[in-house]
């Protein structure tokens, strides 16, 4: 025991520290893993746990007795799209239970949305036509868009979010003018930029410069103006517009 009991010559009563006591050894410590979680992939998103984890593109780790049971989530942003867990943890859904016997990493994987640009071309038949450009960048498709016979012509390709676009209009017939509807900036002619960070829809119209003519008669003499194409045919005065 620890204590020990002693008694004077008055047979007073103490008590002591039992010189012979010695404690008993410890047990084992309680064993304990480290929970790994990181991302990976060209996309980006969150992953949390009920366990107190909240990480996103860097590896967070968290020491935790053994057999707990962590359920883990996986959260993509906006742009991006969850394709699956890999390393220590296995499946396609956001949420995965896991009973912690060793220690572990568990890897989600992210990528770039694929999203839709529709270009519509108006002002036809035979308006023009439109190339996507990206720049240095020869991994992202084309979007080529051309209208003939049709007043109006829609065309649409799928790109990864974030990628920068400019529209490049090329028009056709006698046409000498561009405007453009839903860009981020456009300069005319000389294009339309777009950034596809949601699915964009881009109105484009070709059209001509018109202009006026003018003739008017001078002097006391009599006489008519005309034109060879025959749009002009006046005495006095008279206007036409020339496109």
């Amino acid at each position: 025991s620890l204590i020990a009991f002693a008694a004077d010559a008055n047979q007073n009563l103490y008590v002591l520290r039992n010189p012979l006591y010695t404690a008993a050894p410890a047990g084992p410590a309680a064993a304990t893993f480290t929970l790994g979680v990181a991302s990976e992939g060209g996309g980006r998103g969150q992953i949390t746990s009920d366990t107190g984890l909240d990480c996103g593109t860097a590896l967070c780790s968290q020491s935790l007795s053994a057999g707990t049971l962590v359920r883990l989530r996986a959260i993509p942003d906006e742009l991006s799209d969850f394709t699956g867990w890999s390393g220590d943890c296995d499946g396609a859904l956001t949420e995965l239970a896991l009973t912690l016997t060793a220690n572990s990493t568990c890897i989600a994987k992210y990528e770039l949305k694929e999203l839709s640009v529709q270009v519509t071309i108006r002002g036809g038949p035979n308006a023009g036509s439109v190339l996507s450009d990206a720049g240095a960048d020869t991994t992202v498709p084309t979007l080529t868009c051309l209208n003939r016979a049709e007043r109006e012509t829609v065309c649409s390709q799928s790109f990864r979010a974030g990628t920068a676009l400019k529209l490049l209009p090329t028009p056709l017939s006698n046409n000498n003018t561009v405007a453009w509807l839903c860009c981020d900036s456009d300069a005319g002619l000389e294009g339309c930029q777009i950034t596809v960070n949601a699915e964009r829809r881009v109105t484009v119209t070709f059209g001509t410069s018109s202009f006026p003519v003018t003739v008017r008669r001078e002097g006391n003499g009599t006489g008519i103006i005309t034109s060879a194409d025959e749009g002009i045919n006046c005495g006095t005065s008279c206007e036409r517009t020339y496109i």
